[in-house]
C-alpha cells in the first residue's frame, strides 16, 4: 500500500515536529543548569531583563539559557531584517545554546577545530553591527603556498589563487576546501531569489576543481548571483527600512557603533596586559582577590595601576556595567585561550601541508605529572630557513611506547591536520621507550611511514660519549681504568656541596678570595645529565684553587662540629694530591672542547651537515691532543708547577712485584718507571681513546647516508652519482633524472656556492632563492628543504621544560592542563606572541563561546 503524498503545509508541520523532537533531546539538561552543583560555578546575578531572571557567569547571557531571540547585549530591533528564515525556529542555534549550557567549560570549546572567524563555513552574524563589519571586509581570500589536492578523474587538482583575479566575488574556505560566492552567501535569502537559489555557492561550497572555470562562469551569469550582487550593492549604498522610517534609529546605530569601538579599545588593553604577563611567565591570579585585598594578583593590579593614567580603563572600571567588568578568572582564561588559538592558527597556516619533523621528550613537573613536550621543525619559506616551533604539552597517564606514539599521532592529525606521510624524521633521546628499534616509538613511526628517519639527539650522544670515557662499564672488570678521573669528579662535586652548603662557609671562602685580590668565581655544581657543563665547575675550582685551600684550612680550624671538620680535612687532603691537580689541568682542556661543541649543537636552525662537520672537528682536535706529545708535556709541567707553589709532594711510581702466574718471562710485562708515563698511559690516553671510540660509535645513525649524499650534492660532486640520487629518491621522493639534469646545469654555472664547508646548505638556499632560481632547480631546492627539516638535537623540548618549571611551580601547581598548555605556549613562542594582531585576538575572543558577549565587540 503506497503512502499518501503530503501537501506543502503538512510537510512544514512535519518538519517543525521533527525539529522540536531533536531540540528537546538536546535541551533536556537545562534543568541541571539551575541545580546546586551549577550554582556554585555561576558568579553573578543578572538584573531583571524584561521580567526574566536567570543566573549566569561572565560570557553566558540569558538569551542562551532561555529560548529567546534577545540577548543581554543587543536589543530586538538591532537584529537584521531577513527573509522567511526569521519566521522559523533555527534548530542549530537551539542545539548550540543547549550544548553551551551543558558544557560551559572552555576546555571543550578550546579543543574545536581552529577555523578563522571569517571563513565562509562559519554562519553570518545576525547582529547588524557585526554583519556590517563583515560586509565591509569583503570576500575571504586566503593565499596558501600549496592548496589541498584531491584526485578528480585521473589528475590531482586543487583550488588556484589566480581565480581570485578573474572573479571578484569568489572566496575560499580552507576548512572545507571549497569555493563560495560572497554575495550569494550573504544575500541568497532576498525576495527575488525565492525560486533561483543555488546552494552550491551559498551554503555547501563548490569542490569540483576539474570544471571550476566553467561553473564559475555559469554562476556569474545566473539570476540568483545577479540578484544577490544587486542586493549587496543596494545594502552598501542605501539605508535599511527602519532607518528610513525612524530618523532616530540612525543616531542609535551610530551610538551603538561608537560603544562597540570603545569596547574594542578596552579589550586591546586587556589583551596587552595578558601578553605582558604571559611573555614573562608571571602568575595572573592572587590569593585574595576581594575588594579590600592589597594584592589582587598581577592581572587586576595591572588594571588598577593603568586605570590611573588611562581614560578608557578608568571609565570602564568606574562607569561600566558591573556584571561585565571582564576581570574575572573566566575572562582571563578566555583571553589566554584566544591568544593561544590565534597563534596556533598562524602556525597551521604556515605549515600549509608541508613536510615536518617531530621532536618529542617527556619529563615530570612539580605536580608529579608526566608531561610530553612536542616540537615540530619545518621549513619557513618567508625566512628561507628551518624553524622549530613548540606545539603542545600533553599530560601522559602512561609513558610506554604505545601511549606516547598515540599522543603524537593525535597531535599530528587533530591539531595540525597532517598525516604520517608528511613526516620526514623524528628526533628523540636514547631511552629504550623512545629509541627502541623493535617496539619503541621510532619503530612505530616507521610502521606508519617507512621513509621516516630517526635522529638520536646529537647533544645526548656527545654527553653519553663523555660519560663513557669516565664511567666506562668495563671499569668493573678493571678497577684502575678511569678511577683517577672518577675520584676527581667526585671531589669537584664535594667541594661545591661542602662550601656552598652553608652560608657561613661560603662567607669565609668569599672573604678570603677578596683578601687575596682574586676575582670570586661562583662554584658550580656538577650537572647529573649535562656532563659537558662540568667544564664550568672545573674552571671555577682551578681559578679559585688557592682561596679554596685557605678557606678549608680556616673552616677546619674554627669548626665546632666533629663531622663537618672530618669532612673538611678529608676534602683538603684530596685537593692537595698530585692526581687531583693533574686531572684539573687535563680535564679543563678536554671539557672546554666538549662544551664548545655541545653549545654549537644546540643552535636551533643547525642542520645535519654542519653538525657532522663540528663533530669531525672535535675528533680531529682530540686526536691532535693525543698524538702531539707537547700537549701532554705542557700539561704535566703545569701540574708540577702548581704542586711546587702549593708545596704538594709529587709521588713516585710504586714498585710492584713481577707476576709469574701467567708468564715466566718478566720482559713481556710493562712496568712504569716514572709518574710521567703512568699518568700519560693510564689516565690521559685511556680517557681520550674511550672518548674517541664513543664519538665514532654513537654518531653512526640512520641519517649518515643522507648526510653523505647531501654533502656530495652541494659540492656538485660527480662521484657515486647513481647511489647519491638513489638515496635522495628513496627518502625525499624526487625525480632522479630531473635532479641529475639540474646538477649538470649547476656545474656549468659560475657563481654557485659550491663546497661542503660550514653553512654551505644555507648558502645554497639563499642562492637559489635569488632571482627565482628555486623554481628552475626544483628538485635540488626540494632536497635541501627536506634535509634542513631534519633536526639535530631535541634541545627545544629541553628549553620548554626549563620554562615549564617557571610556569608551573610549587605555588602554581593546581592549574588545569589546558591553561598550563596555553601559558607555556605563550611563554615559549615569544617571537610569535610579539607580532600578534590584537584585532584577531578580539575576534577570536568574541566567537570563543557560542553565546554573545555582554560587551558589544
Amino acid at each position: 500500500m503506497s503512502s499518501k503524498r503530503l501537501g506543502g503545509q503538512e510537510k512544514v508541520r512535519a518538519k517543525k515536529k521533527l525539529l522540536l523532537l531533536k531540540t528537546s533531546e538536546k535541551c533536556h539538561k537545562i534543568n541541571d543548569f539551575f541545580s546546586n552543583k551549577k550554582k556554585t560555578e555561576i558568579k553573578e546575578l543578572i538584573a531583571d531583563d524584561q521580567n526574566t531572571k536567570v543566573l549566569s557567569h561572565e560570557g553566558c547571557t540569558p538569551s542562551n539559557v532561555l529560548f529567546n531571540t534577545q540577548t543581554s547585549d543587543y536589543e530586538d530591533n538591532d537584529l537584521l531584517p531577513s527573509s522567511e528564515l526569521e519566521l522559523e525556529l533555527n534548530s542549530s542555534e537551539c542545539i548550540d545554546a543547549a550544548e553551551s549550557i551543558e558544557s560551559c567549560s572552555l576546555s571543550l570549546i578550546k579543543n574545536k577545530i581552529l577555523i578563522h572567524v571569517d571563513d565562509p563555513i562559519n554562519p553570518l552574524s545576525s547582529n547588524r553591527l557585526e554583519f556590517n563589519e563583515r560586509i565591509g571586509k569583503g570576500p575571504y581570500r586566503p593565499i596558501l603556498e600549496i592548496f589541498p589536492r584531491q584526485k578528480q578523474g585521473s589528475c590531482m587538482r586543487s583550488f588556484q589563487k589566480s581565480w581570485y583575479d578573474l572573479y571578484d566575488w569568489l572566496e575560499y574556505s580552507p576548512a572545507a576546501d571549497a569555493a563560495f560566492c560572497f554575495p550569494c552567501r550573504c544575500f541568497s535569502g532576498n525576495e527575488n531569489n525565492s525560486s533561483q537559489l543555488e546552494l552550491t555557492f551559498s551554503t555547501t561550497g563548490f569542490k569540483g576543481w576539474y570544471r571550476a572555470l566553467h561553473m564559475f562562469k555559469r554562476h556569474n551569469l545566473s539570476k540568483a548571483h545577479i540578484n544577490s550582487t544587486k542586493s549587496l550593492v543596494h545594502f552598501k549604498n542605501s539605508k535599511s527600512i527602519d532607518e528610513i522610517i525612524d530618523i532616530n534609529k540612525t543616531v542609535c546605530l551610530k551610538t551603538r557603533e561608537a560603544e562597540r569601538l570603545k569596547n574594542r579599545k578596552l579589550m586591546e588593553r586587556l589583551v596587552d596586559i595578558t601578553i605582558c604577563l604571559a611573555k614573562g611567565g608571571r602568575p595572573f591570579r592572587g590569593h585574595d582577590e576581594s575588594i579590600n585585598s592589597h594584592q589582587k594578583g598581577l592581572f587586576r593590579e595591572f588594571i588598577q595601576v593603568l586605570s590611573k593614567y588611562d581614560v578608557v580603563l578608568k571609565d570602564h572600571i568606574d562607569f561600566g556595567p558591573k556584571n561585565a567588568q571582564y576581570t574575572s578568572n573566566r575572562i582571563q582564561n578566555d583571553i589566554i585561550f584566544s591568544i593561544h588559538n590565534v597563534l596556533k592558527k598562524k602556525i597551521y597556516n604556515s605549515l600549509n601541508q608541508s613536510y615536518i619533523s617531530i621532536i618529542a621528550d617527556e619529563t615530570s613537573d612539580v605536580g608529579h605529572h608526566e608531561q610530553l613536550s612536542i616540537v615540530i621543525r619545518h621549513f619557513n619559506s618567508m625566512t628561507n630557513r628551518p624553524v622549530e616551533t613548540f606545539l603542545v604539552l600533553k599530560r601522559m597517564i602512561s609513558v610506554n611506547a604505545d601511549s606516547i606514539f598515540q599522543a603524537i599521532t593525535d597531535v599530528l592529525k587533530d591539531q595540525i591536520k597532517l598525516e604520517w606521510s608528511s613526516v620526514v624524521s623524528v628526533c628523540f633521546d636514547g631511552a629504550a621507550t623512545m629509541a627502541g628499534s623493535i617496539s619503541g616509538v621510532q619503530a612505530k613511526c616507521k610502521e606508519e611511514n617507512s621513509k621516516i628517519l630517526y635522529v638520536h639527539c646529537y647533544a645526548h650522544c656527545l654527553n653519553l660519549s663523555l660519560i663513557d670515557s669516565i664511567c666506562d662499564k668495563s671499569s668493573n672488570k678493571n678497577p684502575n681504568q678511569n678511577r683517577v678521573l672518577f675520584d676527581f669528579l667526585g671531589t669537584v662535586q664535594f667541594v661545591y656541596s661542602f662550601i656552598e652548603g652553608s652560608p657561613m662557609r661560603h662567607a669565609i671562602f668569599e672573604k678570603i678570595a677578596k683578601e687575596n685580590g682574586a676575582h670570586v668565581q661562583t662554584l658550580k655544581s656538577c650537572s647529573v645529565t649535562r656532563w659537558a657543563c662540568r667544564a664550568e665547575a672545573v674552571n671555577a675550582i682551578k681559578n679559585n684553587y688557592g682561596a679554596i685551600l685557605q678557606a678549608l684550612k680556616t673552616i677546619n680550624l674554627n669548626c665546632s662540629i666533629p663531622e663537618m671538620r672530618a669532612k673538611g680535612q678529608g676534602l683538603l687532603h684530596q685537593l692537595q694530591t698530585f692526581n687531583f691537580i693533574f686531572c684539573l689541568n687535563m680535564m679543563q682542556v678536554i671539557l672546554q672542547l666538549v662544551l664548545k661543541v655541545s653549545s654549537a649543537l644546540q643552535t636551533p636552525n643547525l642542520e645535519l651537515l654542519t653538525a657532522v662537520m663540528i663533530i669531525k672537528t672535535l675528533k680531529q682536535s682530540l686526536i691532535s691532543l693525543r698524538n702531539d706529545s707537547q700537549h701532554f708535556k705542557s700539561m704535566f709541567e703545569n701540574t708540577k708547577k702548581m704542586c711546587y707553589e702549593m708545596d704538594i709532594e709529587i709521588p713516585e711510581v710504586k714498585t710492584r712485584k713481577i707476576s709469574k702466574k701467567l708468564e715466566d718471562k718478566s720482559e713481556t710485562q710493562h712496568i712504569f718507571k716514572n709518574k710521567y708515563d703512568e699518568m700519560r698511559i693510564l689516565v690521559f690516553y685511556s680517557n681520550l681513546d674511550v672518548l674517541l671510540n664513543g664519538l665514532e660509535e654513537r654518531f653512526k645513525q640512520d641519517t649518515l647516508d643522507v648526510i653523505n649524499a647531501i654533502g656530495l650534492l652541494v659540492n656538485l660532486d660527480d662521484e657515486s652519482e647513481t647511489s647519491t640520487y638513489k638515496i635522495l629518491y628513496t627518502y625525499f621522493s624526487i625525480s632522479a633524472d630531473d635532479l641529475c639534469c639540474e646538477v649538470n646545469l649547476l656545474r656549468s654555472t659560475e657563481d654557485t656556492p659550491k663546497g661542503t664547508n660550514s653553512g654551505s646548505v644555507h648558502k645554497w638556499l639563499d642562492w637559489l632563492k635569488q632571482y627565482g632560481r628555486h623554481d628552475i632547480f626544483k628538485n635540488f631546492f626540494h632536497c635541501l628543504k627536506m634535509f634542513v627539516t631534519i633536526p639535530v638535537t631535541s634541545c627545544s623540548c629541553e628549553r620548554s621544560f626549563t620554562k615549564l618549571s617557571i610556569v608551573k611551580n610549587k605555588l602554581r601547581n593546581t592549574m588545569s592542563q589546558e591553561r598550563l598548555d596555553a601559558l607555556l605556549f605563550l611563554f615559549v613562542e615569544q617571537e610569535l606572541l610579539t607580532g600578534i594582531d590584537l584585532n584577531d585576538v578580539i575576534d577570536e575572543f568574541k566567537h570563543l563561546l557560542p553565546s554573545n558577549r555582554r560587551l558589544i565587540l
